[in-house]
């Protein structure tokens, strides 16, 4: 389960910003839209709104950045290569200086909260702390550059600070040599599923990866697909060859490296078909047409089964689920009814649901409370701010209220993180003066 995410110096992020998934102290939706996490209120997901380049797909891609750097640095990389990290560019008060990546989660009903500083050389800085109380935290470890130090409760580090490289995470390598506690960690970051785009065909395979270990999940994205009014009566899924993880994997809990089966599992190759009802002449049924969903269907039946399976697994699963582009090929209604899933009481083993998006209907049908609803905006010097509706206040000093029209305020600009347009018909008509002289 994800509390919170912060980044600084990424991309279009220059400054320190924070979307947190702890619930704010508004009483809207509580059974519906909340868990109880060691007495803290978590939101079920998050909904984030900009204009076009105001930084929407670079939040996903900072989140990205530290679940993969988490799972890869200490193996996929060796001494003196660089680090793919991508600082602000368009100042010269943050060049040179290292990228802020951090997260808080929860691992067993447990909050940690780690982090770390990159460069594209090394890392600077990382620490491991843990929730004790709702107002206290212990370190359990820290680390400036190579010096590493350990405190109480993270005895699985010791004797690794000297196997830990510039460019890897500390956190990675007692991972990967077994720590009992680096690993639940891991794991749990492994379970953040990122989609970064509409077309990302892996990510919309993944659903048939997981039909062997998951009881009735190919039926339910069956159903799904039916739901949807696509004309599909049946999915049918072919294993041609067998995963190497998947053999050995029967059950998904929290010591399972999702990640690593995942990759394996992309090395195989499904045959994935749906139905169709095929009809006489006269109307009348006379059998089924198989249509293959990756070469004859469309780009929406793509997305849906690729999503709506994603939606399924981590509603079974509790897994956190982060779409960019998530409207994109969908239909509105479709999209309320996935977010609804979420947001509703049927959610109830810790799954969320954070999205990206230009859909502004489900600010009104999405059933989303106020600080699920988040805006990026950028300033007049390019850096992207990051900030919830709850948070904003209007020219008066007022909160927004709860019964306010989201989706016609935002439009109208109320909110802010909308595009500030030129006079498209002025670059019409002067374009057409010049082809006429």
């Amino acid at each position: 389960m994800l509390l919170e995410f912060t980044v600084a110096n990424y991309r279009s992020f220059k400054d320190e910003v924070t979307l947190s998934l702890e619930a704010g102290t508004i009483r809207e939706r509580e059974e519906q839209n909340i868990f109880s996490a060691r007495h803290r209120r978590v939101l079920k997901g998050a909904v984030v709104y900009g204009a076009n380049a105001s930084g929407k797909s670079n939040l996903i891609k900072a989140i990205k950045f530290l679940k993969d750097f988490v799972m890869g640095s200490s193996k996929e990389s060796q001494q003196g290569d660089p680090i793919p990290v991508e600082p602000f560019r368009l100042s010269t008060s943050t060049e040179g200086e290292p990228s802020m990546f951090e997260v808080r989660i929860v691992v067993e009903g447990v909050p940690y909260r780690y982090g770390f500083q990159v460069t594209r050389q090394m890392v600077a800085e990382e620490w491991l702390y843990v929730q004790k109380t709702l107002k206290s935290e212990a370190m359990l470890f820290s680390r400036d550059r190579q010096d590493i130090k350990l405190r109480t409760g993270f005895s699985e580090g010791k004797g690794l600070e000297s196997k830990t490289r510039e460019n890897a995470l500390f956190l990675s390598v007692c991972s990967q040599l077994n720590g009992e506690l680096s690993t639940k960690l891991v794991n749990q970051i492994s379970r953040i599923m990122i989609i970064t785009s509409a077309f990302d065909e892996h990510m919309w395979r993944l659903p048939a990866m997981f039909f062997q270990i998951i009881k009735d999940l190919e039926g339910k994205v069956s159903e799904l697909l039916k739901a949807g009014d696509l004309g599909v009566t049946r999915l049918n899924c072919a294993v041609k060859t067998k995963p190497t993880a998947g053999k050995a994997v029967t059950k998904i809990n929290v010591h399972t490296d999702v990640a690593r089966f995942v990759a394996d599992a992309i090395e195989s190759h499904y045959e994935i078909s749906l139905s169709h009802k095929k009809r006489d002449k006269d109307g009348k049924e006379i059998g089924q047409e198989m249509f293959d969903l990756f070469k004859e269907e469309s780009e929406g039946t793509r997305k849906l089964f690729g999503l709506g399976g994603m939606v399924l697994l981590a509603l079974d699963l509790g897994f956190t689920v982060v779409v960019d582009e998530f409207d994109a090929r969908l239909h509105p209604i479709i999209s309320k009814q996935l977010v609804n899933l979420f947001n509703s009481d049927v959610n109830r083993r810790g799954a969320q649901l954070i999205i990206a998006t230009h859909d502004t209907n489900l600010l009104s049908h999405g059933n989303y409370r106020r600080d699920q609803i988040w805006f990026v905006e950028k300033d007049s010097l390019g850096a992207t701010d990051l900030y919830s509706l709850v948070e904003y206040k209007t020219e008066e000093e007022k909160k927004i209220r709860k019964d306010a029209s989201f989706e016609k305020d935002y439009i109208q600009g109320r909110y802010g993180a909308i595009p500030y347009l030129g006079d498209f018909e002025k670059l019409v008509h002067n374009g057409s003066a010049n082809v006429a002289s």
